[in-house]
């Protein structure tokens, strides 16, 4: 977690500095390839996929900084795994087109006045990797090998970063290990592994940055971090919107959701104000479950989208097929119809979370606090939260194409409060058999 001063750890301030530094450089390039006139000028491609791999392996040191021996492990061991399970590459997959368009970049400059949405970074990334050397290289084999090592560096640039996202949450080395690879087997569509079926697609990279986010500040509670949390938030969502758009709705409900749980552990149980939290949740209610159900208030939060610097055109009306009406009451999204895709994606590992989470609440939680507990929780629970609120729902349903409804349910980490009930299952046995012998 980003934490001034940083008590004398040279290397770690010049990883923060260059992590920043290159962040704000990659979302001030964002800016000009989208806001620039077509054909003012041109940006060299190679340079694009040199900065897009700088800045991802900075930011994974920095996050993994603590726990660099251990990462170091986790970074070739999934190099390794990687490489050899291959990435699914059969005829009509998604990855097939994702080095299609890899190859479209091959040497080419890149024009401004260009597109959101369009895997500028991630494409770019792919080709400095894959098609630099192809001036060089005609053996079809030594080609194939170089595909199989790009799926190896994404995937084990993945899984450091979802480990260091593991360890800040609290969960000791076995377990966070394990926490990846239950992302890695669970996390998918159907029989369709996303490590296996994205990892060359901008989605792959974009999802490790939110993580990296989430690594760096999710976790923390002070201020300061807070306020570092919020100023990154707006270079990185800058980023997603030129890589793949996705994920920048997937970073903003996090942060929205960080903040609310911050403001209401400030504001109300801090100080155990009774008087307060009833006020809290009144606004909270009103917000999340009233204020949609009117247009007047569609009309309000879509104004607010469009208050950023991209232009959303509503589909509610469209969409409403994709809502669940009680007596006219916006309650959730119809999730369960299988032309949606949202139960094959969420998958029966996504919805233990649900069961886990009252469990959660009436556990003593050790050496986790009440506020790292809850922030596990919400990891797990996010797509829950999403498509069952009033307001969540609507800010989603409204803005994407019904094909595409499922794909929030990727905004989850549902592998960290799994391991963590685990991790307290053995803790629970480990005391029990310690004061066992002394009961007797």
């Amino acid at each position: 977690m980003i934490s001034l001063p940083l008590q004398r750890q040279p290397v770690k301030i010049f990883l923060l500095t260059a992590t920043v530094l290159l962040i704000v450089l990659m979302a001030g390039i964002s800016i000009i390839y989208i806001t620039t006139p077509k054909n003012h000028f041109t940006i060299n491609q190679n340079f694009l996929g040199w900065l897009g791999w700088v800045t991802l392996t900075t930011s994974t040191l920095y996050i993994s900084f603590t726990y660099k021996k251990e990462c170091l492990l986790i970074f070739f061991f999934f190099l390794i795994f990687g490489y050899f399970s291959k990435a699914y590459l059969e005829p009509l997959s998604d990855q097939v087109d994702h080095l299609h368009f890899t190859y479209q970049h091959i040497c080419k400059n890149i024009d401004t006045g260009g597109r959101l949405d369009v895997g500028l970074w991630q494409y770019n990334m792919n080709s400095l990797f894959l098609c630099e050397s192809d001036k060089k290289i005609i053996d079809p084999e030594v080609k194939l090998f170089l595909v199989d090592i790009l799926h190896g560096l994404y995937i084990a640039f993945a899984s450091t970063i979802l480990y260091c996202v593991s360890r800040n949450s609290g969960l000791p080395p076995k377990w966070s290990f394990l926490s990846v690879i239950i992302a890695i087997l669970f996390m998918g569509t159907n029989r369709f592994s996303y490590f296996r079926y994205y990892s060359y697609g901008p989605s792959f990279t974009s999802l490790c940055i939110y993580w990296i986010w989430i690594s760096a500040f999710f976790f923390s509670k002070k201020i300061r971090n807070i306020l570092y949390g919020v100023l990154l938030y707006i270079p990185a969502t800058i980023i997603l919107l030129v890589n793949h758009m996705q994920e920048s709705v997937f970073l903003t409900f996090i942060l929205f959701f960080w903040l609310i749980i911050n403001l209401t552990e400030k504001i109300c149980l801090s100080k155990n104000d009774k008087k307060n939290f009833c006020i809290w949740g009144t606004i909270l209610f009103s917000f999340f479950f009233l204020f949609p159900q009117f247009q007047w208030g569609q009309n309000i939060f879509h104004s607010i989208i469009n208050l950023f610097p991209i232009s959303l055109s509503s589909i509610w009306e469209k969409n409403r097929n994709l809502v669940y009406y009680w007596n006219n009451i916006h309650i959730m999204g119809k999730i369960w119809i299988p032309q949606y895709r949202v139960m094959d994606t969420i998958g029966f590992v996504g919805f233990i979370p649900l069961i886990l989470t009252p469990l959660l609440f009436f556990y003593k939680q050790g050496r986790f606090s009440k506020e790292a507990q809850k922030r596990i929780i919400l990891l797990g629970t996010l797509p829950f939260l999403i498509y069952c609120t009033p307001l969540c729902h609507y800010l989603w349903a409204a803005h994407v194409q019904a094909f595409v409804y499922y794909r929030i349910a990727y905004i989850s980490l549902f592998w960290i409060i799994i391991t963590y009930f685990l991790y307290l299952i053995e803790t629970w046995i480990l005391n029990y058999l310690k004061t066992k012998p002394t009961q007797n």
